[in-house]
């Protein structure tokens, strides 16, 4: 072959190859046929290196066939979703990709502003009250999203094109966007990622939902972090903060601020939910898996809630996955739990289901059947404080002395909980919510005990409640700035307490002569509560400020039934309707003052009462390094929970009426907010409050021989009080370690004109000084380790609480709980095991003090031998002590 034939043929051969190479190149990459637009978005995510932000419901229902090269991709896309009023922008040097509903804005629209939703990138679910953020210059501006996730931005000058986009337990997301975009006003809707292992928080929601999440305050409130039976307890971890009163393992509530427990409430996805607790007050009612999002109130409260005297904790389930199918198990050593969700039709709509199911009274983890003594008051570690009466030859027989003990012979105690939600969310953004839950507690327990010197009698204990929940919520975009939301709930409530033995505390006068005793007696207090309510509330957003009003209505149904010493029956049936209107406004335009003002008025048919309640706080230099405010508000509250001093078993609720008026709180409060360069964060809050018609029972009033005269119900309702209090809670960061210390100087005093002479008195839960410590060390990525000193001084003695002096007190506080968490990816999940040591050096910490029974020796005189003796004693019942728990966790 020549060499001008090999030429030929080489050149041919290139030839060839180039066209082959020209046909390959004009090959298309990417062929669908009438393929979901989701599934599109994910096969182009696993090919480039292009993330999406868009939402599912906005593109479950849109089907298309494309046929394009990697280079004509995203032209011949973007062509394709205008049909479907959808727009397209790529960001092609940060490989990001926004799918949006375009805004029509006339042509001399120049404002910036932004709209849109936060949702979970690997479920769809939207995150309630997320916050975005931008950079100002100097100033970093934000707001949250609002119960639905959604949240609408106007009148934005930012200097940076940054947006900044944080929920708890997820990664933050950084955007970047044009002025462009900003000036039409999109509709943007932001994917976040979960962060693996990531604890249970709660969120403290200063005075409105739309003011930005502090960052500092961020990690906080770890609801699984110290809990006496391994189940997460979202209640019991609010006692980090300066506000809420350290209080024993074993309660009936929280103290916020100088209020009584009957002052905190708890709503379930907007509706309340009337029994706190399983296991006297040992476990949360709700199963914290579920809830995605937990904010609480304890400052000047929103209107849109009717706000009791302490504070509300606002409690928001998981609408379930609309991608993909999850499940979660879990153990602890005290129940057993799982949790379904999944989609119904992906990208639109979802369930959720939720169980779980406790076995403490059959199975022996140590301690177990000694808590549910604790529970129903059988064998509380206690001491003789004195025997009575004092005298200095009861003195010498102190020593001689022995509490009274009961023998166990049966036992039996459960609880279980169920959560169920569906969820439907159309193109547009409306929702459809349907959520239920259910809770039962029933606990047992026969023992036998000393009657006398020398009999013995068998007694009996009972412990019940059911409550059911059931609503709807549909959630619709009016216009593009207003958002309405209705729903429609039953709540149905039960609960019964029966104790055999209970001890009445009595005092007996005679001449002069003062004796106090004990008295062995039945109590019994049955409790049925139905509540039908209705809520409508229009979200409207201007440039320079945010309204929100709307209406809500309740029909109330409420049994009180009473057996007792100084009541043989006491019953109780009262009805009535509640209709309130609310209307709130914010303005947070301005860099120098945020504005939140807010009214709600009340109608009470029982009584005819209308109520006024008035809310304003102002928040000066809002996210600056320095910050300060001032509020004021007056809240009224018509159902009451009656909080008996060693009672911590159901919840018992009663209502005000013609001849009983509502209780009011009329509060003021302010606070300093300081960031120190160093990344100290301090906090300094204080508050006065005036009480009035506080209920008070009988049986927490003192003893029972003032109480007897001119009583229409078991319980006070005409207390008067005042409280004040300073707050302080320090935070530093350093690495993987953080630390946070409270203290909080406060005073509670309660006024009647029947009790102790007229002469104010210091009720149950007050202390005057209280100081905390929590540290978190993240050893590495998979353990974190907790540690958490509570300090109190004591609290008062109620047996000499009406002397009103600082020395009438019991013994000081003082409790260590430590908690080691350890996480793992394990096969297509993850694993979350968690080990805590409750009172870690099982300190006897003080309760209460009461009159019991309790033996005593005589010792032999001449011819008489050692003599057995029955008489009465002051003893001083302590607070639980070392307690091990554990809990695992698998999600996959």
């Amino acid at each position: 072959m020549t060499m001008t034939k090999q030429c030929r043929l080489f050149l041919a051969a290139a030839l060839a190859m180039c066209s082959v190479a020209q046909v390959q190149a004009q090959t298309p990459k990417y062929h669908f046929e009438n393929e979901k637009l989701i599934q599109v978005i994910k096969q182009i995510e696993q090919n480039t290196e292009f993330r999406f932000l868009y939402r599912e419901a906005q593109l479950s229902a849109v089907r298309l066939s494309l046929l394009a090269s990697a280079d004509s991709l995203f032209l011949k896309l973007k062509r394709k979703l205008i049909p479907y009023q959808l727009s397209l922008d790529v960001d092609s040097a940060r490989k990001q990709v926004i799918i949006y509903k375009p805004h029509r804005q006339p042509p001399d629209y120049q404002k910036y502003a932004l709209s849109g939703y936060v949702v979970d990138d690997e479920s769809g679910e939207r995150l309630p009250y997320a916050t975005i953020a931008w950079d100002t210059g100097p100033l970093v501006k934000g707001i949250s999203a609002n119960q639905h996730g959604y949240f609408d931005i106007k009148n934005m000058d930012p200097v940076s094109d940054q947006l900044y986009v944080r929920y708890l337990g997820y990664k933050t997301q950084q955007l970047w966007l044009s002025e462009e975009k900003l000036k039409n006003g999109q509709e943007l809707t932001i994917r976040l990622q979960p962060k693996p292992f990531t604890p249970d928080e709660i969120t403290v929601q200063d005075a409105q939902d739309d003011l930005a999440a502090d960052s500092a305050l961020e990690g906080l409130i770890k609801t699984g972090s110290f809990s006496p039976l391994g189940e997460n307890n979202s209640i019991r971890a609010l006692q980090t903060l300066p506000s809420v009163a350290t209080d024993a393992a074993v309660t009936n509530g929280l103290n916020v601020r100088g209020s009584s427990s009957n002052g905190f409430r708890i709503l379930l996805d907007g509706l309340t939910l009337y029994n706190q607790y399983h296991l006297f007050g040992l476990v949360d009612a709700m199963n914290a898996e579920v809830l995605r999002s937990s904010g609480f109130h304890y400052d000047i409260s929103p209107a849109r809630y009717q706000a009791p005297l302490g504070g509300t904790l606002s409690l928001i389930t998981k609408t379930g996955s609309l991608n993909q199918f999850n499940a979660t198990a879990g153990l602890s050593n005290s129940a057993a739990s799982a949790t379904l969700e999944g989609p119904v039709n992906k990208g639109s709509s979802s369930w959720l289901l939720s169980g779980r199911y406790s076995f403490i009274d059959s199975w022996n983890f140590p301690g177990n059947e000694d808590l549910i003594e604790y529970g129903l008051d059988v064998n509380r570690p206690a001491d003789i404080t004195s025997l009575l009466p004092q005298n200095n030859a009861m003195n010498l027989l102190k020593q001689n002395s022995r509490i009274e003990q009961q023998q166990v012979t049966g036992t039996n105690a459960d609880f279980y909980d169920i959560h169920a939600k569906t969820y439907w969310e159309g193109v547009t953004g409306n929702q459809l919510i349907i959520s239920g839950y259910h809770g039962s507690d029933q606990t047992h327990q026969e023992y036998i005990r000393p009657i006398s010197e020398e009999e013995t009698a068998s007694f009996a204990t009972d412990n019940n409640w059911n409550t059911s929940i059931i609503s709807a919520s549909y959630n619709m975009t009016l216009q593009s700035r207003t958002i309405a939301s209705a729903t429609v709930g039953y709540s149905d409530y039960d609960a019964s307490y029966f104790k055999e033995d209970f001890r009445y505390q009595l005092r007996n006068e005679n001449n002069g002569n003062r004796r106090d005793t004990v008295r062995i007696f039945p109590l019994g207090l049955d409790n049925a509560l139905a509540d039908f309510s209705l809520k409508q509330s229009l979200s409207t957003t201007f440039d320079d400020f945010g309204l929100e009003y709307g209406f809500s209505y309740q029909n109330l149904i409420v049994t009180y039934k009473e057996q007792s010493l100084p009541d043989a029956s006491f019953r109780s049936r009262r009805t009535s309707q509640l209709a309130d209107l609310f209307v709130q406004l914010n303005i947070t335009a301005s860099n120098i003052v945020h504005l939140y003002s807010g009214s709600r008025l009340h109608y009470f048919s029982n009584g005819a009462y209308l109520r006024w309640s008035p809310r304003l706080k102002a928040q000066f230099f809002n996210n600056q390094r320095f910050s300060f405010g001032l509020g004021y508000s007056r809240n009224y509250q018509f159902l009451h929970k009656l909080q008996f001093y060693n009672i911590n078993s159901s919840d018992f609720w009663i209502m005000s009426n013609e001849d009983q008026p509502p209780s009011s709180v009329d509060y003021l409060s302010s606070n300093l907010k300081y960031r120190f360069e160093s990344g100290w964060y301090l906090q300094l809050e204080s508050y006065l409050k005036w009480f009035h018609n506080l209920r008070l029972h009988q049986l927490n009033s003192g003893l029972l021989s003032s109480t007897f005269t001119n009583r229409k119900s078991p319980w006070f309702y005409n207390n008067e009080g005042f409280a004040r209090g300073v707050e302080l809670l320090l935070r530093k960061q350093i690495g993987p370690l953080g630390f946070t210390g409270t203290y909080t100087l406060s005073a509670i005093e309660v006024q009647n004109d029947r009790i102790n002479d007229g002469a104010s008195f210091y009720p149950d839960w007050d202390r005057r000084h209280q100081a905390g410590l929590v540290a978190e060390w993240k050893v590495n990525s998979q353990f974190i380790l907790y540690a958490s000193t509570t300090y109190a001084s004591g609290a008062p003695d109620r047996l000499n609480s009406f002397n009103s002096t600082e020395r009438d007190r019991m013994d000081y506080f003082l409790r260590t709980d430590v908690s080691l968490q350890f996480n793992r990816p394990i096969f297509s999940g993850y694993l979350e095991a968690r080990l805590s040591l409750f009172n870690v050096f099982n300190r006897n910490n003080p309760w209460y003090t009461e009159i019991s029974p309790v033996h005593v020796t005589q010792p032999a005189m001449g011819n008489r031998p050692d003599r057995e003796r029955r008489i009465a004693a002051k003893t001083t019942v302590y607070d639980l002590g070392f307690q091990p728990s554990f809990s695992i966790n698998i999600r996959f």
